[in-house]
């Protein structure tokens, strides 16, 4: 699928209706709003299976994310903000663990350290997070310095 979206919140139900009749087309690009960088993700068949009973769930939607809000005019559907789903997800998470502060950004941090773990290198941790140098990714994900010489006592050959 391509169309430059601005987010993945602003995904229409449309959109969500043409993958479903094109299974092979999970492309997705976007435009990053901090960075304003271009890129491409693929949608994952539990990615897919949310954005379907979400379908499901709200027919009437125009947004699979739409906004709720009583300011909102019926006729003038909005997608949530990026800021009211960090202040869910800070609410969650405060919630689960109170000692940790969470954010939108502790996932993507998650998943650049759960890459690693995995083994996939610098580079592609990079490539995904779209980080334009491979030192930031590795500041990002905690691999710093301290981190490698600890795995110099830990990791026995």
């Amino acid at each position: 699928m391509s169309g430059n979206l601005a987010s993945t919140l602003g995904l229409t139900m449309a959109q969500v209706k043409e993958l479903d009749l094109h299974p092979d087309k999970r492309q997705m690009e976007i435009i990053e709003q901090k960075t304003g960088k271009s890129r491409e993700f693929a949608l994952n068949s539990a990615a897919l299976e949310i954005a379907q009973k979400r379908l499901k769930a709200n027919p009437k939607h125009h947004y699979l994310f739409q906004s709720d809000s009583p300011k909102n005019h019926p006729k003038q559907p909005k997608a949530i903000t990026r800021r009211s789903v960090a202040r869910v997800f800070a609410e969650v998470g405060q919630s689960i663990v109170p000692s940790v502060q969470r954010s939108t950004h502790s996932m993507r941090k998650t998943r650049g350290c759960a890459m690693h773990s995995a083994g996939a290198t610098i580079e592609e941790i990079c490539k995904l997070l779209n980080h334009s140098h491979t030192g930031i990714a590795m500041k990002y994900i905690g691999l710093d310095a301290e981190r490698v010489r600890q795995s110099y006592h830990d990791l026995v050959l």
